[in-house]
């Protein structure tokens, strides 16, 4: 394997490249660092032309300066045949590039750049506080399989993007900052090949799951409030495919013991469930809160592997309780450690242990 450092040792090496084949060229260039590889692509045409592609399949903007640089370098040559726009198939816009609301200017500029990538497979916006509303209107991008999207105002504006794209989109994440209440009787969300959601419990009335062939929910949820309503999920029950569902709490209060009720009220065909905190605000898990877990985990039909990302006192005890109750459990994490079932009771796999 050759490793280029500078576009120096680039150079040197370009009568040696030559003459590889194009095969082994690509294999060279996949495996550069991104300096190096812009390096590489100084050297000669068939070397730009296989680099560019690579250079651009994925751009991710994290600062305030890349942003504006992405902006002005790229609006240039944005109508040109050859503009390096066409090849970028991953973009991701982080919430640290956008401090305040565009000018409507650089609105402008990013709506003509972002409908030129025909290529485009995965969108990421995490600002919430642009307005995507020209895009989601104009728009079009033929392969997009995943749209991850944190919106604000626009996020009435996204559902007609997203019902555009229903042949392909096969991953969605929509989450607004908080929850949002929708007129009746508006427009849903129909995703044919929709295979896995990520939202807020409040949000899934935006959803049409009428033949939807959905495997994984992950409800990236803020929205604990002991209000959270159960009608939403009465649609998912006819989802036979649905086997997997991740709950990310952000500021658990105490009232996901709500949404556990909910789901296995409604989702009792589910093979594996999971509770994570994203931050260390870990609510310990109670004797009585245990109880009611286990009076939950009772609903359950074909539950499989359940994690709790909360503490617990006593887990062996808690662990030998669920598996009790809940017969089809084969796997419980608790407390960070992974328990299964054996013949005769539970236990902990000794590493390497097959």
């Amino acid at each position: 394997m050759i490793f280029m450092r500078s576009a120096a040792k680039a150079m040197s090496l370009k009568s040696i490249l030559r003459w590889l084949p194009n095969e082994c060229l690509y294999i060279i260039l996949e495996c550069l660092a991104t300096r190096d590889l812009a390096a590489m692509c100084r050297t000669s045409r068939l070397l730009r032309n296989m680099g560019t592609q690579m250079l651009y399949r994925e751009v991710t903007i994290c600062s305030e300066v890349q942003f504006e640089l992405f902006l002005e370098g790229l609006w240039r040559g944005v109508t040109g045949k050859e503009t390096p726009v066409r090849k970028i198939r991953s973009f991701v816009l982080r919430k640290s590039a956008v401090r305040g609301r565009l000018t409507k200017a650089q609105e402008k500029k990013l709506t003509v750049i972002l409908c030129k990538m025909s290529a485009l497979e995965f969108i990421r916006f995490e600002p919430h506080i642009m307005d995507y509303s020209a895009l989601f209107q104009n728009a079009r991008f033929p392969a997009l399989a995943t749209f991850h999207g944190y919106l604000g105002e626009t996020a009435v504006a996204a559902i007609d993007f997203l019902n555009r794209h229903s042949a392909t989109l096969s991953s969605v994440q929509v989450i607004t900052p908080h929850p949002r209440e929708f007129p009746p009787g508006m427009q849903r969300i129909h995703l044919p090949t929709l295979r896995e959601l990520g939202t807020r419990p409040s949000l899934l009335g935006l959803f049409d799951f009428t033949d939807v062939p959905l495997t994984k929910i992950i409800f990236l949820t803020q929205e604990f409030d002991g209000n959270t309503s159960a009608a939403p999920f009465a649609d998912l029950r006819g989802v036979s495919t649905l086997q997997n569902v991740t709950v990310l709490s952000y500021r658990d209060r105490g009232q996901w013991l709500t949404l556990l009720r909910i789901i296995a009220a409604n989702l009792s065909h589910l093979q594996h469930l999971t509770f994570t905190e994203m931050r260390d605000n870990r609510a310990p898990i109670s004797h009585d809160d245990a109880n009611n877990v286990a009076a939950a985990l009772e609903k359950f039909d074909a539950l499989n592997v359940l994690e709790m990302g909360n503490a617990v006192g006593n887990p062996f005890d808690t662990v030998v309780r669920w598996g009790n109750v809940c017969q089809t459990l084969q796997s419980i994490r608790l407390n960070g450690v992974t328990y299964e079932r054996g013949e005769t009771d539970w236990s902990v796999p000794k590493k390497g242990a097959v």
